[in-house]
């Protein structure tokens, strides 16, 4: 229901203005105004309305000379006409309108006649003509169809010879022919208009769907250098060594730039560039290449602090002889910088001739931050790797002692993924009354803080023992140390402190929290020793060390071992010694045969997860 805006309330016109435009507006086939179907059934409403208002003029008195039986004889043919224009739409050929036209202009000349003096009553029918004509046919149509009109009642004001005939024709076909004429052109103006929008629609169409390919376009050049920089930014999250995340880093940057060549250059402290890794690029040439800050294109880089891009006969002006003698076409490079400093340049190369895109150049600036940074904290790592390695290595026994009575042999086993060194130790001290002290602990944490509490704690277990104190007394003061200059947050240790007396049977001992010593009778009888258990090193609130004590008859082997050994993340520790028990049952009594023995059946090929120390003690027949 449509609503009239003056009122503010439903119109009792609209549902009536709807369906009478629908007779007028629907547009035909290959864009006509109207198809021909509907315009049969138009002209058909106007033989029966031109009809029906004959037919009810004829109740008024009609005036001498009037044919009456004529009249009704037209009527009732323009009945017939417009049944059959109804009946037949859409069959009929399309000529037919204007065959229905120019009948119904006879009709009218002929009504004329048998009215004889009121030709200007029946003449105003002529407008119909001349209107539908001009609405609905092409131009040279509807002026055939006025001129039709303007001969017909040319020839009925002839034969009738009314007054004034002359300015009577002039007047009737003047307004017949103005208004259609005005019809017309405004039916083709509204046409004009309607195209008009529709082109502006198609042009604004063309515009947001070019804006939409556009935005679209660029949202997929975003989202694929993101996906290159997330290749490149996997590598450079990732905990690698130093060459293995260069390497790794070269063949990704080569990969999403489609480059030829790829190199990373290090600053070293001499203010040198060294070349620390390369693709495309023979080893032989760039092994060993060091380059001042300044000189070549990697030192330029460096010393402007920017990304440049060289090509053509540039690239080789400003290339090193080294890369000059590549024959690259172009480069481009970009500092690594972390925290406002260079610590190197990343340079990619073509042998081709080649112009690299902003986008490419944005991307090797990203990839150049974050390789930068990982970098960065891989060569951190390798230092400190490097430090706490030779701390530990330093903490370990170079050899070890040889004691009458007993044959001692140790194993110590880095973790395989070597990410961090651990605090794994073991020690064998021989003391003066001929017995010898044991100690083997593990620290939690890696790193320098780990070794460096290790070597404190080798230190003082070493100092108690040569003191000749009991194995609770000796950690219980261990202890102690530990608490002393121990903050939040510090590691703990677990650890055994063992001693074995000089006839090389009685064997003392206390645990920190460390997994059990395990012994081997001369019987093939396994025994883990789990007394003297209290908590790690290190845990607030330690009350006394309790000791336990044990026999070791001639021919036993004692194992002390840290938790790398028998520990697994997808098994509990109790099948881990459950496996140790097993593999120390089939293995040699020969102290290094049997940690052969024992390593090879509890880690394999594979290696540990986490580091290994092991010591064995065998003690001889009497």
């Amino acid at each position: 229901m449509s609503v009239d805006p003056a009122l503010g309330s439903p119109s009792r016109f609209g549902t009536l203005e709807k369906r009478l435009l629908s007779l007028v507006i629907r547009p035909g086939a290959a864009g006509g105004v109207v198809s021909p179907e509907l315009l049969q059934r138009l002209l058909a409403i106007l033989y029966v309305s031109g009809a029906t208002i004959g037919v009810v003029s004829m109740a008024f008195p009609q005036p001498p000379g009037t044919s009456v039986p004529g009249l009704f004889a037209l009527y009732g043919t323009a009945y017939l006409v417009g049944a059959l224009l109804f009946l037949g739409r859409g069959r009929l050929p399309t000529w037919s309108a204007d065959v229905a036209l120019a009948f119904g202009t006879v009709l009218v000349t002929l009504a004329i006649h048998f009215t004889q003096a009121r030709t200007g009553v029946y003449s105003m029918f002529y407008v119909w003509v001349s209107i539908s004509a001009f609405y609905f046919l092409r131009w040279d149509q509807a002026l055939l169809q006025i001129a039709l009109v303007a001969a017909a009642f040319g020839g009925v004001l002839g034969w009738e010879n009314p007054a004034a005939p002359g300015e009577e024709w002039v007047i009737t076909v003047g307004t017949v022919a103005v208004a259609g004429l005005l019809v017309g052109l405004l039916r083709r103006g509204v046409e004009r208009l309607i195209a008009d929008l529709a082109e502006a629609a198609r042009t604004d169409h063309a515009r947001l769907y070019a804006a939409e390919r556009a935005a679209r376009v660029e949202a997929d050049r975003a989202t694929e250098s993101l996906r290159r920089l997330q290749q490149v930014t996997d590598v450079a999250l990732s905990h690698l060594k130093l060459d293995e995340l260069l390497g790794e880093l070269l063949g990704r940057v080569g990969e999403v730039l489609s480059v030829d060549t790829a190199a990373i250059l290090l600053l070293e402290d001499d203010n040198r560039l060294v070349v620390r890794a390369a693709k495309g690029i023979d080893e032989r040439t760039w092994r060993g290449l060091r380059i001042r800050v300044g000189e070549g294109f990697g030192g330029r880089v460096a010393g402007e602090r920017r990304l440049l891009v060289v090509s053509g006969d540039d690239a080789s002006d400003v290339a090193s002889p080294a890369l000059r003698e590549l024959g690259l076409a172009a480069l481009m490079g970009v500092p690594l910088m972390t925290e406002g400093r260079v610590i190197g340049v990343m340079h990619v190369g073509s042998f081709s001739e080649r112009t690299f895109t902003d986008e490419e150049k944005r991307l090797l600036s990203l990839v150049a931050d974050r390789a930068a940074l990982a970098i960065d904290h891989a060569r951190l790592y390798e230092h400190e790797h490097g430090i706490a390695e030779t701390l530990q290595r330093s903490l370990l026994p170079m050899s070890l002692p040889t004691v009458p009575g007993v044959t001692v042999a140790a194993r110590y086993l880095p973790a395989r993924a070597e990410a961090q060194v651990g605090g794994d130790w073991y020690d064998v001290v021989p003391l003066d009354d001929g017995g010898l002290a044991l100690t083997i602990g593990d620290v939690s944490g890696h790193g320098v803080e780990a070794a460096s509490l290790m070597g404190r704690l080798r230190d003082a277990l070493r100092t108690a023992a040569l003191e000749g104190e009991e194995v609770s007394a000796a950690a219980e003061r261990v202890d102690r140390l530990v608490q002393s200059d121990r903050a939040p947050g510090d590691a703990i240790a677990t650890v055994i402190f063992a001693l074995i007396g000089p006839d090389g049977a009685d064997l003392h001992f206390t645990s920190a929290g460390h997994p059990p010593p395990l012994v081997v009778g001369p019987n093939d009888r396994v025994e883990f020793l789990h007394g003297g258990l209290a908590t790690p090193l290190g845990v607030t609130h330690n009350g006394p060390r309790p000791a336990a004590s044990a026999r070791l008859e001639p021919g036993s082997l004692l194992l002390l071992y840290t938790d790398g050994l028998v520990e697994r993340r997808k098994s509990n520790i109790a099948d881990g010694l459950d496996r140790l028990a097993r593999a120390a049952r089939t293995a040699k009594r020969d102290p290094e045969a049997f940690c052969d023995a024992v390593v090879e059946q509890m880690l394999g090929s594979e290696g540990p997860a986490d580091d290994v120390a092991l010591l064995a003690v065998a003690t001889k027949h009497a």
